[in-house]
């Protein structure tokens, strides 16, 4: 995961900054799903769609369980969301 970090949108001012808060979250947020779903654990390219998620909803909890429903759509109740 630590690799593929900086490669994820390193343009982007949530990105840029070395070990800074976009990325200290990308890397949570991917660490927390390998475990969640150990299944499918971590691939490559899966930071780029967290990136956007936390593009979009700024909460680290809220990209997670974003990852978590495109992932497995039938995997948890859509109420659960929120």
């Amino acid at each position: 995961i630590q690799r593929d970090i900086n490669r994820t949108f390193p343009n982007h001012f949530l990105f840029q900054q070395d070990k800074g808060q976009g990325q200290q979250s990308l890397y949570k947020i991917l660490l927390a799903y390998s475990n969640y779903n150990p299944s499918v654990g971590y691939c490559q390219g899966m930071g780029f769609l967290v990136a956007l998620f936390l593009m979009y909803f700024q909460e680290e909890e809220d990209a997670f369980w974003g990852l978590v429903r495109l992932l497995d759509p039938d995997g948890m109740d859509m109420a659960t969301l929120y």
